[in-house]
């Protein structure tokens, strides 16, 4: 960070403002993930069923990784600018 920060010559650091994790980004997983659940426990009954599980348990873990990592990074104030950080992106 501070590297980009002297590269782009926004100057001294202020502070650092965390994301927050957004309710639809919470609630999207927790649906998908009671459907699933409700499928494992009722036993799915054909392929259909069956791959609704596998799916849906991946996009749970998906969505969950890139929850987390947007929520570890932030916004990085700076005299002269703004550094948005999420993962190994900076903007």
């Amino acid at each position: 960070m501070p590297a980009h920060a002297a590269r782009e010559n926004f100057g001294e650091f202020e502070q650092r403002v965390r994301r927050r994790p957004g309710l639809g980004g919470a609630a999207a997983p927790l649906v998908i993930l009671v459907v699933v659940l409700n499928l494992l426990v009722n036993g799915p009954e054909n392929v259909w069923g069956r791959g609704v599980v596998v799916v849906g348990l991946l996009i749970v873990a998906t969505l969950g990784y890139v929850w987390f990592r947007r929520v570890r990074w932030g916004l990085y104030l700076f005299s002269e600018g703004v550094v948005d950080a999420a993962g190994r992106r900076m903007g």
